[in-house]
């Protein structure tokens, strides 16, 4: 899986924020990633985290990441103190059922 770059989850109740950039994190070719529709990608917040964590990303939901987007991003981070989760603590599902 350490090859994936392409990775579109639409609508799969991936609920779990922390564990979805845990994962995430893991995959160092990841270049597009679709997670529309999902309850953890309802906050402006967790797009920028995945933007500043996976710096490979290039598209986020049919959205090419420019520079700006990083450093919108970024400074959003920095000025909400916005906790980045990028190591795993625990197992648990990413979906529910």
């Amino acid at each position: 899986m350490k090859a994936l770059k392409i990775l579109a989850l639409y609508h799969n109740k991936v609920y779990d924020k922390y564990s979805v950039v845990s994962v995430l994190s893991s995959l160092p070719k990841l270049k597009e990633l679709s997670l529309d529709g999902n309850p953890c990608a309802t906050k402006v917040e967790f797009n920028f985290e995945l933007i500043v964590t996976l710096n490979k990303l290039r598209m986020l939901n049919d959205d090419t990441i420019k520079e700006l987007d990083r450093d919108v991003a970024a400074q959003y981070i920095e000025m909400h103190h916005v906790k980045l989760h990028t190591t795993k603590t625990e197992t648990k599902p990413i979906i529910k059922s």
